[in-house]
């Protein structure tokens, strides 16, 4: 499959990502399957990072973490945002409130989000040089999952 085709088609909604990777009956449910295909989906450098950044927010719209496909695909996303922060930022900034906190949100959500926190510091700096607004949405983001941490 040519790297258009599979990125046209990779989903663009969790629910789809889901159906595919993750739930216990879908066709490519395997560490072996869907491993490969995030790496592939992050490996575009031919595609419009606009594109696979939209792609991205809407992965993330209400998404919450999950072990596997789903954990491995935040983690994706936040290494993916560490350094393509400016390209993020931007395409954030003419998203919504709701859909910028929600992708914020959902690359740190995890068992245990203080684990995170050098990942934070450091795309936190990046995206307050850039944007106020989603810095501090990210920063709000990040502390609620923190919050739910400590009560847990």
């Amino acid at each position: 499959m040519k790297k258009i085709n599979f990125f046209e088609k990779f989903p663009s909604a969790l629910s789809l990502f889901n159906a595919i990777y993750c739930d216990i009956d879908a066709p490519l449910y395997d560490y072996k399957q869907y491993c490969p295909h995030l790496e592939l989906l992050f490996s575009y450098h031919n595609i419009d990072s606009i594109a696979l950044i939209n792609k991205l927010v809407g992965l993330s719209l209400d998404a919450q973490w999950d072990a596997d496909g789903i954990g491995d695909l935040s983690r994706g996303m936040r290494k993916y945002v560490k350094s393509h922060t400016c390209g993020v930022v931007n395409v954030l900034k003419n998203k919504s409130e709701i859909e910028s906190f929600s992708f914020w949100h959902f690359i740190f959500d995890g068992p245990h989000p203080s684990n995170s926190r050098e990942d934070f510091n450091l795309i936190y700096t990046k995206v307050f040089a850039q944007n106020v607004f989603q810095a501090n949405l990210l920063r709000e983001a990040y502390f609620s999952l923190i919050e739910s941490e400590k009560q847990h």
